[in-house]
């Protein structure tokens, strides 16, 4: 992975929270029949409260990115996020 990322402003999303989205490569030098593999683009997302959420995103996207790009990525992000607390609602 490049340390090369993107932090882009705070976004309201869709469960009602302030979420950041940053960019990032795949970290693994990944091999496929003796050539490197290109690594996969992912946008990360953040919330004050911890939670964190993983999306693949095209490489294109990162130098176009709209907030509705985002808000789309960030509905079908994976929940990288524990599990919440018995009496908490899940996001």
């Amino acid at each position: 992975m490049t340390t090369n990322e993107t932090t882009l402003p705070r976004l309201l999303m869709p469960d009602g929270a302030w979420w950041t989205a940053e960019f990032q490569h795949e970290r693994a030098q990944l091999m496929r029949r003796g050539r490197e593999r290109e690594r996969r683009l992912f946008v990360f997302f953040r919330s004050a409260d911890g939670q964190l959420r993983r999306a693949t995103v095209p490489e294109d996207l990162k130098s176009t990115v709209t907030e509705h790009d985002l808000r789309l990525a960030w509905k079908s992000a994976e929940c990288l996020s524990p599990l919440p607390v018995s009496g908490q609602s899940p996001r």
